[in-house]
């Protein structure tokens, strides 16, 4: 039995190892001066770009890598930071009108185009500051379709939360 077991075995090996050797050509006949531009395009591509897409289903977010898109369309000038933000009150408004996840932030999107902060490990969270003390923060779940109004402490811990959808 074992002695059937070595050909395809030696067959894959071989194979394996005229790959790499293929490859390892392949790069000793570029200079380094030529893999050190493909790389450094590599890179520069990856720092250009400014947003990722995440697609759940029904719900589609295109968070920045940084987390602060906001502070980001600031920075670019896309939003105004003397325009009106997403409250407490707008938020409910919002929520009282549409009874569809998908139309809140669409709704929430008009009255301020990117929230303040996305980010999460594994699990994304969307976050609209009401106040610049922090204290006080929209936040969207959206893979449960959940969007709570909270408020915190000065030390982060959370003092009042309110399920709004």
């Amino acid at each position: 039995m074992k002695k059937f077991l070595v050909v395809p075995i030696c067959v894959l090996v071989l194979v394996g190892a005229f790959a790499v050797s293929i490859y390892a050509a392949e790069v000793g006949n570029k200079s380094d001066s030529k893999l050190a531009a493909d790389v450094s395009n590599k890179v520069s591509d990856v720092n250009n770009q400014t947003a990722v897409s995440i697609d759940y289903g029904e719900v589609s977010i295109n968070p920045c890598w940084e987390g602060l898109p906001y502070q980001e369309g600031i920075i670019t000038g896309e939003i105004d930071p003397n325009a009106p933000k997403l409250d407490l009150a707008a938020a409910r408004e919002i929520i009282a009108k549409h009874n569809d996840f998908d139309e809140i932030l669409s709704e929430f999107d008009k009255v301020q185009k990117y929230p303040d902060f996305i980010g999460g490990s594994g699990h994304i969270v969307v976050q609209y500051w009401l106040n610049d003390s922090r204290s006080e923060e929209i936040t969207v779940f959206p893979l449960e379709h959940g969007i709570w109004y909270g408020i915190l402490n000065s030390d982060g811990t959370t003092t009042y939360t309110e399920e709004l959808f």
